[in-house]
């Protein structure tokens, strides 16, 4: 009987791009998974997989060097664009992004200055009643953009998230032909997290609506928007699987995987950075402390689980050969070779993780970035392939 071969993805965002270099070194090597499970981004590249197609993996480097920039994949949400606007209103500038916000102090003092001039001006230059007049229209104007603000500031902090999803959707929409991933015959597992009942969520690839599942394992809570693929409970809010299980090894195990080659979009080492500042530079900070951790406690699981189980063949093989075998003991050792902790089964585990890390979180979308990456996970890839390594 052939080896049963399971890929398993970590998710990581931007950080996939690595997974690709690395699923064209393991397709050159003659390696087809008859399972993919993935997470996050993982998601993402293992439905493309899930194809099963030849030229399955060049269209889905293809999908990795169309990305130029983050608006490929992410825009402002509407709530933050009503934001931008307000604030562009009252500095009398365009305001489209965080980057023109560092500019904005200087545009607003300057654009208050000009008010208060007109005031000063108008009132020398119009006495009476008429130059009152016009001071109070321009104090009402001034009055309506500050308000303006303060109106779609609440409404900001009172949205989803930062930002929605659907370019990336339109990008899944052109490089994802869900008929394929249906008649392939390769069993497809993308997890996400039901934020009401916090429970990891299971799609595969009969799933009604396989975007929709894509997208609910691959939005990261604040940043992205929710999304509800679940039938039963449509009111439900789906968020990245991540949030809950980096690698759905067990999935892969459950699934009857012999060999599972789980390759991570992040190192499992935190890097060591100087001081963070900014809200968004420790939020990125945080996840990429969390992510790690989880995918350190995933793959120390399936570890512990491998140990112990081939503790229990050795056990077996030191047994007499005469006891019988629905003995108690026997019967233990058995759990122990088959389910040893968890009730996980022991698999065959290769672990591809990547060294260099060229991206500034998780959300930079850089095509020569993107590019170093694919090119990092090709060449690590073949060294553990050809080194055999576990």
């Amino acid at each position: 009987m052939s080896e049963r071969i399971a890929i398993v993805m970590s998710g990581g965002g931007s950080k996939g791009a690595f997974q690709v270099g690395a699923l064209k070194r393991i397709y050159e090597a003659g390696i087809r998974p008859q399972i993919v499970c993935g997470t996050s981004v993982g998601a993402l590249n293992g439905a493309k997989l899930a194809e099963g197609t030849p030229t399955v993996i060049q269209e889905l480097e293809g999908l990795w060097r169309s990305l130029q920039k983050n608006a490929d994949v992410l825009t402002w949400s509407p709530t933050f664009q009503d934001l931008f606007k307000s604030l562009g209103r009252l500095a009398h500038r365009e305001v489209n992004d965080l980057d023109d916000l560092q500019a904005l102090q200087g545009a607003l003092e300057q654009a208050l200055i000009r008010r208060l001039a007109i005031l000063i001006g108008t009132g020398v230059a119009a006495p009476g009643i008429f130059g009152a007049l016009l001071q109070v229209i321009q104090l009402l104007g001034l009055r309506r953009r500050v308000v303006d603000v303060v109106q779609a500031f609440s409404g900001a902090l009172g949205g989803e998230s930062l930002f929605v999803t659907d370019p990336l959707k339109a990008k899944i929409l052109q490089y994802l032909d869900v008929s394929k991933v249906v008649t392939s015959g390769i069993e497809l597992r993308v997890t996400g997290v039901d934020f009401q009942t916090g429970e990891l969520v299971l799609m595969d690839q009969n799933h009604p609506d396989l975007t929709e599942a894509i997208l609910a394992s691959s939005v990261q809570p604040v940043f992205m928007e929710p999304r509800h693929p679940l039938a039963a409970a449509r009111d439900h809010q789906v968020y990245d699987g991540g949030v809950r299980e980096i690698t759905p090894l067990q999935a892969a195990a459950d699934l009857g995987a012999d060999h599972v080659y789980m390759i991570l979009a992040g190192s499992l080492k935190t890097p060591q950075v100087g001081p963070i500042k900014g809200i968004f530079p420790i939020i990125m900070r945080t996840i990429d402390i969390f992510t790690s951790e989880i995918a350190r406690n995933d793959i120390h699981i399936q570890q512990e689980v491998n140990r112990l189980a081939a503790l229990g063949r050795d056990i077996e093989e030191a047994m007499p050969p005469t006891r019988d075998v629905d003995d108690p003991v026997m019967r233990g050792v058995r759990t122990l070779q088959e389910r040893p902790v968890l009730n996980r089964q022991p698999v065959n585990l290769t672990v591809i993780e990547p060294t260099f890390d060229p991206f500034d979180g998780s959300l930079d979308f850089d095509p020569v970035k993107i590019a170093q990456s694919i090119a990092h996970g090709y060449e690590l890839t073949g060294q553990i392939l050809g080194n055999g390594t576990s």
